[in-house]
């Protein structure tokens, strides 16, 4: 079983909000703003505009009155949310080699930043079971958020995963982030029932450096961790390059797929900086400069 990684650590929240400050500063645009009909529902003051016939009275200015004898009612703007969906993957094999660490680092610095940001988060988990679908709204739930991030564990074993049934309760035209090493073709397959709705997909690709180029020798018994099925092994040179071949085909695979339906893919390696990776995958969202 994975440690649990302390997502309420001072040190985490402070990385955290620099990451929101940083983004901050470089925002591509800003939340689209449309005029409210009625003032007492809007969010933000925008403007002035002289009266006419048909407005609410409620509206009007009566300090601007007293000074120019003349009618103005207030404008406002209402501040339209980005929408995210975030996607985790929890199977068994995610728990080798602190890979879950760093994607559970990258899910909770996007969500953290775009509740800071006044967005809109829906949150699931593949495989995925009743009542793992999470939506968040506003910085007050960041805390539940984090805290419900910290609770998994990446233990499920689950061949035979369908299409989740939540997926028709997403949100059409909302950012996508897909965190998983998609070692069973089963968990991207599903990534084109996102681009159905219209959402703009990151699919990250988790992977430790001892499975790009693992330096072992000997007669091994290996597990699946996906089934949980062993074969016995002898990993000599030979054995070395036909797994090479074997992860390149998948490689190939795995991108030419995404490419087919226009998704952006992005390699996480256990050994960089997540802060960086998810600037990066902002970025890559149109969310930032």
């Amino acid at each position: 079983m994975v440690a649990s990684l302390n997502l309420h650590s001072s040190h985490f929240l402070q990385q955290l909000s620099w990451l929101v400050e940083q983004i901050k500063r470089r925002l591509m645009d800003r939340p689209k703003t449309i005029h409210s009909s009625q003032g007492q529902t809007s969010l933000e003051f925008l403007e002035y505009r002289g009266y006419v016939p048909g407005d609410d009275f409620g509206r009007i200015d009566w300090h601007v009155w007293q000074r120019w004898q003349e009618f103005f009612v207030k404008e406002y703007a209402v501040v339209v949310p980005r929408h995210w969906t975030i996607c985790l993957d929890i199977s068994a094999s995610m728990s080798l080699y602190h890979k879950f660490e760093i994607v559970q680092q990258i899910a909770a610095a996007l969500m953290y930043v775009a509740l800071h940001l006044g967005d809109k988060v829906s949150f699931f988990i593949m495989p995925m079971s009743q009542g793992q679908f999470f939506r968040y709204y506003g910085k007050s739930q960041t805390m539940t958020m984090l805290s419900m991030l910290a609770s998994l564990q990446p233990n499920v074993r689950t061949p035979n995963w369908a299409v989740p049934a939540y997926l028709p309760y997403l949100t059409q035209h909302s950012k996508a982030v897909v965190l998983s090493d998609f070692y069973d073709p089963v968990y991207f397959e599903f990534l084109p029932w996102l681009r159905k709705k219209n959402m703009a997909v990151v699919a990250g690709k988790i992977m430790a450096e001892e499975e790009k180029s693992p330096n072992w020798r000997g007669t091994w018994i290996l597990e699946d961790a996906e089934t949980g099925a062993t074969q016995i092994m002898d990993l000599s040179q030979k054995w070395q390059q036909q797994y090479q071949q074997r992860l390149q085909q998948h490689q190939r695979h795995f991108e030419g797929f995404c490419r087919q339906y226009h998704i952006r893919t992005t390699e996480i390696l256990t050994s960089e900086t997540w802060l960086n990776k998810v600037i990066s995958i902002s970025k890559w969202l149109g969310l930032i400069r």
